[in-house]
């Protein structure tokens, strides 16, 4: 005799739709057509983004935005402020007209092709967001947005004609998405430009929060810092918490002094194009002592522009191989955010120079 609870189970069974055995149809994944590091290399030449599976054209969301994000790497719009907006290059919306350029879907909806009415910058990290809402032409739907992170490549030489860089101090924030995401890095760069050529050699050094800096109502004590920039009020904060913007640089000095001070020298080049500059280095091995790191043919290039006398800068920075000791731990990249500082507001302890 069969147990009621058992032929209950059979015929529960019996009444599951076929439909339940269908084949999974994924959601339409993007892909940038180029190089496999994402790094493009003509500014003027149209974007191609094919997907898979193939789109229903009337469908498609998608926007190119400067990949800006917050301390938890998000885009800046998914914060709980509604009038919080991204830096939109293009977008496209089904029943609306395309801003920033136009765009063209293959007649199989296995590609679209982007022409931009301006040419992208040049060093700030770029991302092709696919937006929810896009259907495949199995009938699968985009319900979370899928991001291309890339960039154009930008070589020193190219140009050579000339550059509005100011030779002087700068403050470097550098943000790691890999090989251990959620890093910063803080960097105090002292460049000299030869504005005919736009050629430069620099010294970057390692910056940290300045121990025992006045503004704090309770002593911070031996083992935390007072945070004076990007706080409503000083408060005590351990020394490796984050600033949150370049403009936070009067909270740090430049320490050179191993082991875990390190500074390392730098040439590149600035060329100004289309009222903006250009920045990049060659690429140079970065070694630090405590912790045992060495970032191989460190890369930082950059896109700055003046902005009430202060030269700001976005942009990426990339190494083929980080160690950690003598561990491979696989390439690093990240995004960079900088400024220039007048001589007048240096660290009192200075800013190393390059031989």
């Amino acid at each position: 005799m069969r147990h009621p609870l058992l032929l209950a189970l059979i015929g529960l069974a019996a009444l599951v739709p076929a439909s339940a055995c269908d084949t999974y149809h994924p959601a339409p994944v993007p892909a940038l057509v180029g190089p496999s590091d994402n790094i493009l290399l003509d500014t003027s030449a149209p974007i191609q983004i094919t997907f898979k599976p193939s789109i229903v054209a009337s469908t498609l969301n998608l926007k190119i935005v400067r990949y800006d994000v917050d301390g938890e790497g998000n885009l800046y719009d998914e914060d709980a402020d509604p009038n919080t907006q991204l830096d939109v290059l293009f977008s496209t919306q089904p029943g609306a007209t395309d801003v920033g350029g136009t765009h063209e879907v293959a007649a199989d909806g296995s590609s679209v092709t982007i022409k931009l009415d301006k040419e992208p910058p040049v060093g700030p990290r770029l991302a092709v967001v696919l937006e929810p809402g896009t259907e495949s032409v199995d009938g699968s739907r985009v319900e979370a947005r899928k991001l291309v992170k890339f960039g154009y490549k930008f070589e020193c030489g190219a140009s050579g004609q000339g550059s509005s860089m100011p030779s002087g101090g700068y403050f470097f924030l550098i943000d790691l998405e890999a090989p251990i995401k959620g890093i910063q890095i803080q960097l105090y760069g002292l460049l000299k430009v030869d504005p005919k050529t736009g050629h430069f050699v620099g010294q970057f050094t390692n910056a940290d929060r300045t121990p025992g800096l006045p503004g704090c109502a309770a002593d911070c004590g031996s083992k935390n810092v007072c945070r004076t920039k990007g706080v409503a009020a000083p408060t005590c904060v351990m020394p490796s918490e984050r600033p949150t913007s370049a403009d936070e640089f009067g909270d740090f000095y430049a320490n050179d002094k191993p082991p875990v001070g390190f500074s390392f020298t730098v040439s590149g080049c600035a060329d100004d194009r289309n009222g903006v500059t250009n920045f990049a280095i060659e690429p140079t091995d970065v070694k630090v002592t405590s912790p045992a790191v060495t970032v191989q043919k460190i890369k930082l290039s950059a896109q700055f522009h003046e902005d009430d006398g202060v030269f700001r800068g976005q942009g990426s920075m990339a190494s083929p191989q980080v160690l950690l000791g003598t561990i491979e731990s696989g390439e690093g990249r990240g995004t960079l955010n900088a400024r220039s500082i007048s001589e007048a507001e240096w660290p009192k302890t200075g800013i190393p120079g390059p031989p």
